[in-house]
């Protein structure tokens, strides 16, 4: 459906529409979105449940990781209006410690039990600078493997082009990424599948993060709630229609789609992010930090 992008403007957030936001240039700190604290719990227990209980169906039922990246992106963009530099490494301050002590933990047990595949020291650097997930022994693949939430801090670095675009081109923006996984689904691409994952992971979860973004500034509530309606059924259609026309090996599974995946997650962010939630705003405020993706759950 096509939404006219001289509609979509930015500007003045409409009263009680952005609960808890920070104007660009205030002092004052952040408040706690109360809403998003109800949608990060509902994202947590479903990807508790997903892992008890792996089952297709809840992928549908509701898409944890790209609510979580929506969730992700809407503080992130308040940070970017008040100070690009600071929201960039602040947050990389809070994330790479963390890795670098896991890096430091894993390597030498590693190196001491036996790595019979090791990769070169190149690849290894990749645990001080992660631009890609880092290498680990196939027994510590429980451990290595949730390090695909990597696609976190590249989000994180692109946000101040990424906000500086959505100004200008707002509708075009959200819809990028998703038109990039496309166009790299049907050509061919040089990149490792290391390097090729992150690019994939990023694509599909960056209009969520750009829906954030929405959000914040209040843009997503100058919509009117119909049109909302209708472009989310559209999304959320394409993405259970592909799903189930390409079937897996095994079952139905929509994150194996990561372009039906994004479609699907934007449709269901949409709706999400546009709902009132005016119950909310009477219990009270607390200061917040941001928001960041839980693991990885499909």
């Amino acid at each position: 459906m096509k939404y006219d992008d001289e509609q979509f403007t930015a500007g003045p957030a409409p009263t009680g529409a952005v609960s808890g936001s920070t104007p660009a240039g205030s002092t004052d700190p952040p408040r706690r979105e109360r809403y998003f604290d109800v949608l990060r719990g509902v994202a947590f227990v479903r990807v508790v449940v997903f892992h008890m209980f792996p089952v297709a169906w809840l992928s549908m039922m509701f898409p944890a990781m790209g609510v979580m990246f929506a969730l992700g992106g809407s503080p992130m963009a308040g940070s970017v209006d008040r100070s690009a530099e600071e929201a960039v490494f602040g947050r990389l301050r809070r994330l790479l410690p963390a890795l670098w002590v896991l890096g430091a933990i894993l390597m030498p047990v590693a190196l001491l039990v036996g790595w019979p595949q090791r990769p070169g020291w190149v690849r290894l650097m990749l645990w001080v600078l992660p631009v890609a997930p880092p290498p680990g022994p196939e027994w510590a693949e429980p451990t290595v493997g949730l390090l695909w939430y990597l696609t976190y801090p590249w989000l994180v670095v692109l946000s101040p082009a990424a906000v500086w675009l959505y100004r200008r081109a707002r509708v075009v923006t959200v819809a990028l990424p998703l038109a990039a996984l496309a166009v790299l689904k049907v050509l061919p691409w040089s990149f490792s599948d290391r390097f090729g994952s992150v690019v994939t992971d990023l694509l599909t979860f960056a209009a969520c993060w750009i829906l954030g973004f929405a959000y914040r500034h209040g843009d997503l509530q100058r919509i009117p709630a119909p049109l909302i309606v209708a472009v989310s059924a559209v999304c959320t259609t394409m993405g259970v229609v592909w799903t189930v026309t390409h079937p897996g090996e095994d079952s139905v599974d929509l994150p194996t789609l990561p372009l039906a995946y994004g479609v699907y997650s934007i449709g269901f962010v949409l709706l999400l992010l546009r709902s009132g939630h005016r119950w909310l705003a009477r219990a009270p405020s607390v200061p917040h930090r941001g928001s960041e993706p839980a693991q990885r759950a499909p």
